[in-house]
């Protein structure tokens, strides 16, 4: 099963975000949200193949929205049959290698440490991946709608936001 949230920790709102300020990329616009909402002391858990894995919002959280639309796209059409998730940053050093099968995922995963997986493979359920997907689409924009309302409000992440694919 894979279990994907962002938790706040702290109620009281630490760091507001600077000024809209302009971004060469998403993945800059995308670090400063991450760099904000880890100041706040917000979390980002991932749980997978058995396993809570021990995450950074700052880094892998960002590792993962850079890849988050093409995820969705890939989970919600099957236009993809195969598709990796890759947390390249010191830490994780995982890529998981999604298998698209009609209304299952197969999940599998290759460590590049020492770290290995309770499972070696899981099987999920696609409707019940795809909701998870939205809920922590879903708590993402709540977040930063209070943390940092002004990055909520650039054109480039609403754009990104229009690429998450998830119906």
């Amino acid at each position: 099963m894979l279990n994907l949230s962002l938790k706040e920790v702290n109620s009281n709102i630490l760091q507001v975000a600077p000024k809209p300020a302009e971004y060469s990329d998403i993945v800059e616009l995308l670090a400063e949200i991450t760099e904000v909402l880890s100041e706040n002391g917000v979390e980002f858990r991932f749980e997978i193949l058995g396993d809570k894995w021990d995450m950074d919002v700052y880094m892998d959280l960002l590792v993962f929205l850079e890849q988050f639309p093409s995820f969705s796209k890939m989970i919600s059409t099957d236009e993809y049959e195969r598709f990796e998730l890759t947390f390249y940053e010191q830490g994780p050093q995982r890529i998981l290698t999604f298998t698209n099968n009609i209304s299952s995922l197969e999940v599998s995963c290759l460590s590049l440490s020492e770290w290995k997986p309770r499972f070696e493979k899981e099987t999920l359920d696609k409707e019940e991946t795809i909701r998870v997907l939205q809920e922590f689409r879903n708590d993402l924009m709540r977040i930063m709608k209070k943390y940092c309302p002004n990055l909520a409000a650039n054109p480039m992440f609403n754009k990104w936001c229009g690429d998450l694919k998830l119906t």
